[in-house]
């Protein structure tokens, strides 16, 4: 027991050294680092929301050509603007092409349709659109379960009606 207990010490002493030691060595890398390379360098306008500064830039003209257009594209989170510019500028449309039929899905799941994006309309159009994903989901295992029901069935009469013609003899 006491070997448990001098045991389980070292390892809580351990630790506590290798949490300060840890600690010491990111905040003396934060002073000896550039103080300028943790500064974000903005290219666009810069917008302040909430507590955080976002970059906003206007569509990208490739992306209308895939699909998207400006009222998409105003209800659009930013996450998903800056994938679609990142699709744009690396070429990969067929990335791009797939989430703009995917947000155009969740999109038609908003009660305002063509509003401006805030999180709260957003979070309910995908709900909406994840709880309509399941029902559709749901629906087609369903499906899958009923056509293998049904095959095995017809395999069962069809072997039962062999066996019957073999008894008798036909």
């Amino acid at each position: 027991l006491n070997s448990f207990i001098r045991a389980t010490c070292l390892h809580q002493l351990y630790h506590k050294q290798h949490t300060m030691i840890t600690k010491l060595l990111v905040t003396l890398a934060c002073l000896v680092h550039n103080a300028h390379s943790f500064v974000p360098k903005f290219t666009h306008t810069v917008v302040h929301t909430r507590s955080a500064f976002v970059v906003v830039a206007g569509m990208p003209e490739q992306l209308a050509e895939w699909g998207c257009d400006a009222t998409l594209w105003d209800s659009l989170p930013l996450g998903a603007r800056r994938d679609l510019e990142r699709f744009a500028n690396s070429g990969s449309e067929d990335l791009a092409r797939c989430r703009i039929l995917t947000m155009k899905e969740v999109v038609q799941y908003n009660a305002e349709p063509g509003a401006v994006w805030e999180q709260a309309a957003w979070d309910k159009s995908v709900l909406g659109w994840e709880q309509n994903r399941a029902e559709l989901a749901a629906a087609e295992l369903a499906r899958v379960k009923a056509e293998k029901k049904a095959a095995a069935k017809a395999k069962r009469e069809a072997t039962a009606a062999k066996e019957e013609e073999q008894k008798h003899g036909l």
